[in-house]
């Protein structure tokens, strides 16, 4: 009976750490991109990804500057 209870207490802890780390994988993806103008969204399998202007997601870490310095107004 131990054991079984031992067991719940570790599968808790390491269901609430799996939790803790996609909400602040989530986020930190969220932030990163927030000021560029372009949409993102992070997911458990394929990452932080970022939408193109020409609507294809891509990994965040694929995306270039100049990719970016297209995307700015300039006076």
């Amino acid at each position: 009976m131990q054991r079984l209870i031992a067991l719940a207490v570790y599968t808790v802890i390491f269901l609430i750490l799996v939790a803790i780390s996609v909400i602040t994988s989530s986020a930190g993806c969220w932030a990163r991109w927030e000021d560029s103008g372009m949409r993102s969204k992070w997911g458990p399998i394929a990452g932080c990804r970022v939408q193109r202007a020409d609507g294809k997601w891509i990994p965040s870490e694929n995306l270039r500057d100049m990719d970016l310095q297209s995307r700015e107004v300039r006076p």
